[in-house]
């Protein structure tokens, strides 16, 4: 699995799958792998002060 930081607010994970699959994977010399994405959290993912939400987005890859 390849993964990439998100941070952002909560809603926007959407949007964060869209860039990682349109920006990142393109120029990224892998494609896509048999596999499910994943989201992962950690136990500090949102912060309430800030109202920033960080996870890290998981895709399986391989070379192209």
């Amino acid at each position: 699995l390849q993964g990439t930081f998100r941070r952002g607010p909560q809603g926007d994970s959407p949007t964060a799958w869209e860039r990682l699959f349109r920006d990142w994977l393109p120029q990224s010399g892998f494609q896509p792998d048999d596999g499910p994405c994943m989201e992962l959290y950690g136990h500090d993912a949102y912060d309430p002060a800030t109202r920033i939400f960080r996870c890290e987005l998981c895709v399986p890859v391989r070379p192209l």
